[in-house]
């Protein structure tokens, strides 16, 4: 296997400023309970959504039947942004990992909203290139990393982006189950629950069916970074 170096993602700023959020407002939310759809592959991409509360899953569908987590998306994300990127169909899907609430906007307005405020097309730019940067280093991380730095640098990301500071270390916000872990890193649970009962041993992390947190992440970190 390669040694080549991947990096843990580092934590991005949080969704769209709230000044940039208002064009979302005034369009009726949708309430979705865990498991909810939003869209599947092949739907028309007629609306990007607004995260405003709880956390949304972005996947795709594997030939085998299985599903991949390609990002989360939390207060203040976009999903469905492919419907003003030129997205024929949509390619994936989009589900509710818990209770959640979104706005949604039609395509032809906000793409006219972004021709009108180029601070919202700004703000719109970066959310879109920081999704790519984190798909593109879980791309490196599944071609060089083993399970273990994959599992590792999830775990930092969701924590950065999903978390919140709690001594020692940092408390994960959302609930993930061992599966939506393993989605997120191309594994199967099978694999994920030993690793981490490893980190847990490690006095890495701990967790229970209710939380998980991340107690040294100095140490997450250099296994993520291949120490």
């Amino acid at each position: 296997m390669s040694t080549a170096h991947v990096h843990p993602v580092a934590p991005p700023s949080p969704g769209l400023p709230p000044e940039q959020r208002r064009a979302w407002d005034g369009t009726l939310p949708l309430e979705l309970a865990g498991g909810d759809y939003l869209y599947f592959p092949g739907d028309p991409p007629r609306s990007v959504f607004l995260v405003r509360s709880g956390t949304v899953r972005i996947g795709r569908l594997l030939d085998a039947g299985s599903e991949r987590t390609l990002d989360l998306a939390g207060p203040g994300d976009l999903v469905g942004e492919g419907a003003v990127l030129g997205e024929g169909q949509r390619q994936g899907f989009a589900q509710a990992v818990g209770p959640a609430r979104v706005s949604p906007l039609p395509a032809p307005v906000l793409e006219a909203a972004l021709r009108r405020n180029p601070d919202l097309a700004a703000a719109v730019a970066r959310l879109v290139a920081e999704r790519a940067r984190r798909l593109e280093a879980r791309l490196v991380e599944s071609a060089f990393a083993d399970c273990r730095r994959r599992l590792a640098s999830v775990l930092l990301d969701v924590a950065g982006r999903f978390g919140a500071d709690e001594e020692p270390g940092r408390r994960v916000t959302v609930r993930l189950t061992h599966e939506e872990l393993a989605r997120l890193i191309g594994a199967v649970r099978e694999t994920v629950t030993p690793l981490l009962g490893e980190l847990r041993r490690e006095r890495l992390i701990d967790y229970d069916r209710r939380s998980l947190r991340l107690l040294d992440l100095a140490g997450l970190r250099r296994i993520a970074a291949g120490g």
